[in-house]
């Protein structure tokens, strides 16, 4: 059947029609592939991203599945693991956390899938690393995944404990400041009491024939004053307040020196003594530095009791370095740098971590009972040297307790000029000036000083002195001048005396020990309490010489 001209040009009509839609279809369609495909590079874009920032990251980041299998980590967990990715990847990651957090990890992660996140848990992992983990629930089509962010806290711990070492450091440093303060005011109104006792029975004594039955008696006291006045020495000792006579001392030397009364102190244990090839120069009182040396030597013989071994004493010229120094139970003022170090080694039962926390205490002992104040005492010596101190035992090892002493270059040997003796003549009537607060002790120091010869004025303070002085400077040949007294300490006075008459011979009487360097030009020489007639006679005839 023919088609008319109306129908074939309505087919034709339909044919444009559909043709037009047709355009429109594929114009849509191909405006949905160029979406498509931004959302393709988008996608990958936003992925590559993903993985250049997880990469990037400075947290270690580690993704798992729900039963806690690897995916995925990056650079900074591999580090954290100190492996490659290669190996970690479909490992548990609880094969990844220490024994001892690893009962908990199951429960946290199911709240974290359940949840969605997590933040805050602590774990340690392998080795021995504390970790702080935030976890997320990665909103993925497919099976769920979690990345872990694992937060390094163990240098935050560190810093932790340095900073609570530091502050037991500090409480230590105040409990021995008010120890020392409390100390070095016992003793020095002891040493003014052992002065009276020591001073006055020496007189008597001197007064009593050989067989009287009053001499025993008096012998005893006096040598039980002379025992006090070294408990006294000690205390100060203790306190890092006796003054000392800081000069170049060669450890080594000493040492050497001190060997016989080493082994005197080792109650029979083997000695061994490793003396250094060079020099070991420090500024530092020979005397303290051999009480030093004596008491840790009674320690450890007390610690070696009856056990087998040797009691080895070093010395050793060394470096110290601010991390060692940093880690010892007293550095006290100490600086890290170029030191001596003094160690001593013995084979006794070794100590607990309780006890050496504790040894540096008065008269503490492992054994039943303490002996004296022989490592608080070295302590306060090693305070006095500007020195630290360490130590190292266990149970069963013996101890070494090491000192460091800050060293110095070898001093240029000086040539002493030669010593022309003056010929002894007859001494004339001289007259003395004692200076001091404590009348009982100002009248014994008087009746020895009259006792040997010599005139005798007194005053009984700093501005006393300086006003019997001004008015009579020409009449004084010398002066014996406390050093503690209230309003104008002796330091203070003798520098006045100085200024009336610069020549005057100014002896200090002090129970702080020997003459102090920043004092040296005020002073002629150092009466140490407590002292007996022989002593003061030494000094008189030291500053007054036979002419």
């Amino acid at each position: 059947m023919a088609l008319s001209e109306t129908d074939v040009a309505a087919l034709l009509h339909s044919l444009e029609v559909h043709q037009a839609e047709l355009e429109t279809q594929n114009q849509e369609l191909r405006a949905g592939n160029d979406e498509l495909r931004r959302a393709n590079a988008e996608l990958a874009f936003a992925r590559d991203r993903y993985q250049a920032l997880q990469e990037l990251a400075p947290v270690p980041l580690v993704t798992i599945d729900r039963a806690g299998t690897i995916l995925d980590v990056n650079r900074a967990a591999e580090a954290l693991f100190a492996s490659p990715r290669s190996k970690l990847i479909e490992r548990r990651f609880a094969q990844l956390v220490a024994d001892s957090a690893r009962a908990a990890l199951p429960t946290m992660l199911a709240r974290l899938f359940a949840a969605g996140s997590g933040r805050g848990v602590e774990l340690v992992i392998v080795p021995e690393v504390a970790v702080l983990v935030d976890g997320a629930v990665l909103p993925d089509e497919g099976p769920a995944r979690a990345v872990l962010a694992l937060v390094d806290v163990s240098a935050r711990e560190r810093l932790e404990e340095a900073r609570r070492s530091h502050d037991r450091r500090v409480e230590q440093d105040l409990r021995l400041a008010s120890l020392g303060v409390l100390a070095g005011g016992i003793a020095h109104d002891f040493n003014n009491l052992l002065t009276i006792v020591l001073g006055g029975a020496d007189q008597v004594r001197r007064h009593l024939p050989d067989g009287s039955p009053l001499a025993e008696g008096l012998d005893e006291v006096r040598g039980a004053a002379r025992r006090a006045g070294v408990l006294a020495h000690q205390l100060l000792a203790l306190a890092g307040q006796q003054s000392m006579a800081m000069r170049d001392v060669d450890v080594g030397a000493c040492l050497a020196d001190f060997e016989p009364s080493i082994r005197s102190t080792a109650r029979g244990h083997a000695v061994e003594l490793e003396l250094p090839r060079g020099t070991t120069w420090i500024i530092g009182d020979a005397l303290q530095l051999r009480t030093l040396i004596l008491n840790l030597v009674a320690n450890a013989a007390d610690a070696m009791a009856d056990r087998p071994g040797a009691l080895v004493i070093s010395v050793r010229a060394t470096t110290l370095d601010a991390e060692a120094l940093a880690a010892m139970p007293y550095a006290g003022a100490a600086s890290a740098g170029p030191c001596v170090l003094l160690e001593v080694r013995d084979s006794g039962e070794g100590m607990t971590a309780a006890a050496l926390a504790r040894i540096f205490e008065p008269y503490f002992s492992t054994r039943a009972l303490g002996r004296g104040l022989g490592l608080a005492v070295v302590q306060g010596i090693v305070r006095g040297h500007g020195g630290a101190l360490a130590v190292e035992s266990a149970v069963g090892r013996g101890a070494a307790i090491r000192v460091y002493l800050p060293a110095i270059v070898a001093p240029v040997a000086k040539v002493a000029p030669p010593v022309v003796e003056p010929v002894p003549r007859p001494r004339p009537t001289r007259t003395v000036l004692i200076v001091d607060d404590d009348l009982p002790v100002q009248r014994v120091i008087a009746r020895i000083v009259r006792g040997l010869g010599f005139d005798v004025w007194t005053a009984a303070s700093g501005e006393e002195a300086l006003e019997v002085f001004s008015a009579s400077y020409t009449q004084i040949h010398l002066v014996l001048m406390d050093f503690t007294m209230p309003g104008m300490n002796g330091g203070e006075a003798a520098a006045e005396l100085r200024r009336v008459r610069s020549d005057v011979p100014i002896v200090l009487v002090t129970g702080y020990g020997d003459l102090p360097a920043d004092l040296s030009q005020r002073f002629n020489a150092t009466l140490i309490k407590p002292f007996d007639v022989d002593s003061v006679r030494a000094v008189l005839e030291q500053v007054l010489p036979l002419r």
